[in-house]
């Protein structure tokens, strides 16, 4: 294993692939770190150009969008309070706080440290468990998906604790949303009135993206109206070495937090369906759960980013496992990946293993050293950022509006996900006017399509009888752990009456 891993690096850091895969961390970087602009979709735009290559540099060109991609997109969550993608928009809780508070450059640091770290694990854990973790991922039906679609929704609670009825009020609303379309069972359309553009349902990204996004440019815009330019404080702007010192301080007690962490983002990662973005809402509540003191929570606590980061990004390693050794794909990057092996007339699966080891282990090794190229290119970036969130907010606000517009239109070239969007920023805006937290919405609209499609699935398998769910042993561990995590949440509430303000994302 250690020879062919050795071999696998020699093949990756060749001319010209070491290249293909440097060119695919910057862009991810950059397409990550605008608003709209998800690794996917980078992904996916140079999927066609990897026909003509070796299938060696096709996966390493994927494989740095993929890294690149999941770490840029927390870099504006910190510096401006947007997520460029959907598994960052955690990271807004925590990373943008400590920007107020002057420590932007810290930050960034330490996400990018703790980033590569998280990848790096979910790359080993990749090359270890392969077999034996993807056989078992194998084994979840729709009941155990169920259940575990339903257990991160319980995250509402424990996100909520500012008030309960809010909260859930927030997540009914982020379920509701999600209904929106055409019934995947019978086809039938449900609250379209009539609108043809509203059979697909409402996108993520443009609803995401208005209420993380354009809501905050819409209180800068009431803060500027209030109280003029002296509202904006400029970020003060160090060398290199002070954030990055600091930093390396900072891990030194958060050492607990990316072992859980990164246990976290590899069993989702390993888990087909489930992405990123569910890994890193994980982490989060996890380490909330485990911290010594919960309440700095949403204040910029250094373990509540550090627990999405390093989750989100060793979820990479885990989506690889099942999508290399049976072919399928843990997230929507890996089913890219996938369609780039087929496109090169390969097939994902066991023989690929044994008739393309070359290829396997260059893939494993080319994760890794994408984590280094990412923490490279990213701690070198640290003071040019700093350089442009020092800007007064009232000359940053604009540009970023465009932007939100613009990447919300460039995904699906849809005038009408604009204006998904705006509606989307204006709800975002009254909801928090009026102490609604925005999180419970964004995280209800992402798991009830699964809860409502696995559930259906699981009542057909099982003639409509719920109650035959129980008896299998992962569901029954998972319902028991839904029940902990709520006891706990419930039990944290208590202790913290004046609840976590890191619902907000202000």
């Amino acid at each position: 294993m250690i020879d062919a891993l050795l071999a696998g690096f020699g093949t990756v850091l060749q001319f010209p692939t070491f290249l293909f895969l440097v060119a695919g961390v910057v862009l991810g970087l950059v397409v990550g770190a605008l608003p709209g602009l998800t690794a996917t979709m980078g992904m996916i735009i140079l999927l066609p150009l990897t026909f003509g290559m070796t299938p060696i540099n096709a996966i390493q060109l994927l494989m740095g969008v993929f890294v690149g991609g999941i770490t840029g997109g927390s870099v504006t969550a910190i510096a401006i309070n947007i997520p460029g993608t959907p598994a960052s928009a955690p990271t807004v809780l925590d990373g943008y706080p400590l920007t107020q508070q002057g420590r932007a450059g810290e930050a960034i640091s330490v996400m990018y440290i703790t980033s590569m770290m998280g990848g790096v694990a979910g790359a080993l854990a990749c090359i270890a468990v392969a077999p034996v973790l993807a056989e078992f991922a194998l084994r979840f039906g729709p009941p155990e998906i169920f259940a575990l679609s339903v257990m991160g929704l319980s995250l509402v609670i424990s996100l909520s604790a500012q008030s309960i009825l809010k909260g859930l009020a927030a997540g009914i609303l982020g379920m509701i949303l999600s209904l929106v379309g055409v019934d995947p069972m019978s086809s039938y359309a449900r609250f379209t009135f009539g609108n043809v553009n509203l059979e697909g349902g409402l996108a993520y990204a443009p609803v995401i993206i208005g209420l993380f996004g354009l809501t905050e440019v819409f209180f800068a815009l009431e803060r500027f109206v209030t109280h003029g330019r002296a509202a904006f404080t400029p970020q003060k702007i160090g060398g290199l070495g002070g954030p990055l010192l600091a930093a390396l301080r900072d891990i030194n007690g958060l050492w607990p937090t990316f072992f859980r962490s990164s246990i976290v983002g590899i069993i989702i990662g390993a888990l087909p369906g489930l992405g990123a973005d569910i890994a890193a809402w994980l982490g989060y509540d996890l380490e909330k759960k485990f911290a010594k003191h919960p309440e700095e929570f949403g204040k910029g606590s250094l373990q509540g980013m550090t627990g999405c980061e390093v989750a989100n990004n060793s979820e990479a390693g885990g989506a690889l496992i099942p999508a290399l050794t049976f072919g399928v794909p843990g997230d929507p990057q890996t089913a890219i990946i996938i369609a780039a092996l087929m496109l090169q007339g390969l097939r994902p699966g066991p023989l690929l293993f044994a008739e393309h080891g070359d290829l396997v282990w260059a893939t494993f090794a080319g994760l890794i050293v994408s984590q280094l190229v990412t923490l490279v290119l990213g701690l070198l970036s640290v003071h040019a950022i700093l350089r442009i969130i020092s800007q007064p907010f009232y000359v940053l606000y604009p540009p970023i509006a465009v932007f939100c517009v613009v990447g919300t239109f460039a995904i699906q070239n849809s005038h009408f996900d604009v204006w998904v969007m705006l509606v989307a920023a204006v709800a975002g805006y009254f909801l928090k006017k009026f102490g609604y937290p925005l999180v419970p919405v964004v995280l209800a609209f992402l798991l009830t399509p699964m809860i409502e499609s696995e559930l259906r699935r699981g009542l057909l398998l099982h003639r409509g009888n719920f109650l035959a769910f129980f008896g299998r042993p992962v569901f029954d561990v998972i319902v028991v752990l839904t029940a902990l995590a709520f006891a706990t949440s419930v039990w944290m509430l208590r202790r913290i009456p004046m609840g976590l303000p890191g619902v907000e994302t202000e």
